[in-house]
């Protein structure tokens, strides 16, 4: 039994007074992935069941395109207020978009909308949650703790 304890904590680092920062982490950066892996495919072949595959470099330039003003607008907005509140706010605002979105699906340019909100939820909310964890984390936590916030990405992408 403490072989298996040492062999823990020889992976996981993790000291006391971590646990909940790190396990936060943990689930949020695994079920943002896990999120994302799922509603890209569906996004994708929604699209692709009402239009032609010739509409996807389309799709792609308005994907950018409000990639760009999101980054803008959300970079303006994070500035003046806490990371707390842009962290709420975008979790908030993204929860309430894919219900829209889910309600309004039945109409034909809904599909662009899901299809650009996908590739924008993942740019943000990944980003985000590792600029969460450098707030939480100093430079000796994170070199310990930061592998296993990957594996939590890695098996939200499996």
């Amino acid at each position: 039994m403490n072989r298996l304890r040492s062999l823990r904590r020889h992976m996981f680092d993790i000291r006391p007074g971590e646990h909940l920062r790190t396990w936060a982490m943990f689930f949020y950066l695994m079920f943002v992935l896990f999120a994302y892996y799922i509603l890209k495919p569906v996004s994708r072949g929604l699209f692709l069941t009402k239009f032609d595959v010739d509409k996807l470099p389309q799709l792609y330039i308005l994907i950018a395109a409000f990639g760009g003003v999101l980054a803008y607008l959300y970079s303006r907005v994070a500035v003046k207020s806490s990371l707390r509140t842009a962290v709420f706010w975008t979790t908030l605002l993204s929860v309430a978009s894919l219900i829209g979105i889910w309600f309004l699906i039945h109409l034909p340019w809904m599909v662009y909308v899901l299809n650009i909100w996908v590739g924008l939820f993942s740019i943000i909310l990944v980003s985000q949650g590792w600029l969460v964890a450098s707030n939480l984390f100093d430079a000796r936590e994170a070199k310990r703790l930061y592998p296993l916030l990957g594996m939590a990405m890695v098996l939200g992408a499996a």
